[in-house]
């Protein structure tokens, strides 16, 4: 009979666990689904602002990002000391552009199209996380250094080579995607949304992020980049 009822109360508590798919499809709903699938384009400007281990500002990088979705069109503007550097994605072709020349240079543009996929990925969280090739595990909730109670959901890749790992974090009431963490090589990183844009005919995107170095408790933690964003 103890086996049976230990049976039952783990079946129970495995019922009343949030599943992790209809978690990221509330957050999908609640970050503005409709208002995404509605835009023709977006631009923003992006500045990065990259900390040393003492919380002093080491570099700062200005970018200008434009979107186009029929046909899909992503631009990504970094003005430098000595050139104007643009890399460019126009459906499945990936370009580099100096000063108005395209460059045919394989390993720049190898690292033009992981600029451009990343950046994307990050930027419209938690929309990419709808994409078939995902598979999603529940871990439960936690709370984070700053007081928020989220929900934390694995998000892997199977077919995917790259070895990273990511979870992403929602609050347990609004849904909305308060950030995630991601172990890429060897180093952990949560990544914390610190603000959001809400401005009428567009999805609630993220306005400001803080990216923090920690160690596997995820109690020591230091500050490695911020990063705003300013929608035109």
């Amino acid at each position: 009979m103890r086996i049976i009822w230990i049976t039952f109360i783990l079946a129970f508590l495995v019922a009343c666990q949030p599943q992790a798919e209809q978690i990221v499809q509330r957050s999908i709903a609640a970050h503005g689904l409709d208002q995404l699938q509605t835009l023709d384009s977006l631009s923003y400007q992006k500045t990065t602002q990259v900390y040393d281990s003492t919380a002093q500002v080491t570099k700062t990088i200005h970018q200008d990002h434009t979107i186009y979705w029929n046909p899909f069109i992503y631009e990504i503007r970094t003005p430098g000391d000595s050139t104007l550097q643009v890399y460019r994605q126009i459906e499945d072709k990936i370009e580099v552009e100096q000063y108005g020349a395209v460059i045919q240079d394989t390993l720049l543009q190898q690292k033009a199209e992981t600029a451009l996929a990343t950046a994307y990925f990050v930027f419209w969280q938690p929309f990419k996380l709808d994409d078939s090739k995902a598979v999603f595990t529940y871990v439960g909730t936690e709370t984070l250094f700053n007081g928020e109670v989220v929900h934390a959901v694995e998000v892997a890749y199977p077919n995917d080579p790259s070895t990273d790992e990511w979870a992403f974090l929602f609050d347990v009431d609004s849904y909305l995607n308060l950030g995630y963490r991601v172990r890429h090589n060897d180093k952990l990183s949560l990544i914390i949304n610190e603000s959001f844009t809400e401005r009428a005919g567009i999805p609630i995107v993220v306005e400001k992020r803080s990216s923090y170095l920690v160690l596997e408790d995820l109690d020591s933690i230091r500050i490695q980049a911020d990063y705003l964003y300013d929608l035109n």
